[in-house]
């Protein structure tokens, strides 16, 4: 019976990643084709440095390796990594909601669904079946690495928060 709890838990859990993740790359591809049309092509792998780094086009994809790496790891590191990312979200979000007004328009439904979900994924990767028998993460050692996860996303809040990755 734990057998059949394993494959749809370890879907609910990584679905969410691998969709964001393409929704992210499409959207900054299409930023990225804009970029090239408007200034145009210096070529090398020079430019994409340059263009990571001096405008906000592909930095939300570079963050997102994070986890959509996890997402093909099944061990300790790979729970790491796509925990991480759900406490980034609970995290963001709720910097996000302190640090503007939010109106209601819809916004406020918006941040807290996400809260939410991103409490009900962090419980799920904690429970028994997937941390245990996807992961092999027992349980004495289930609180070290959610503190680990928790610091990595905390860590990726500062530097979108000080480097102003939101921003062009």
């Amino acid at each position: 019976m734990e057998e059949t709890n394993k494959p749809r838990l370890n879907v609910l859990i990584k679905a969410p990643i691998i969709i964001i993740a393409i929704v992210v790359l499409i959207l900054d591809y299409k930023q990225l084709v804009d970029y090239y049309t408007t200034v145009g092509n210096n070529g090398g792998i020079s430019e994409y440095f340059k263009i990571a780094f001096s405008t906000s086009i592909l930095r939300s994809s570079l963050l997102l390796i994070i986890p959509l790496s996890g997402v093909f790891i099944n061990n300790k590191i790979g729970w790491l990594l796509i925990c991480s990312f759900y406490y980034f979200w609970l995290l963001f979000f709720i910097y996000f909601s302190i640090s503007t007004e939010l109106e209601r328009d819809g916004t406020i439904v918006f941040v807290a669904g996400v809260i939410i979900i991103s409490i009900f994924l962090l419980l799920l990767m904690n429970s028994y079946e997937n941390s245990k028998l996807v992961y092999g993460i027992k349980r004495s050692d289930l609180l070290k690495t959610n503190i680990a996860a928790f610091i990595i996303a905390i860590i990726e809040i500062l530097l979108i928060v000080l480097l102003n990755f939101t921003k062009a």
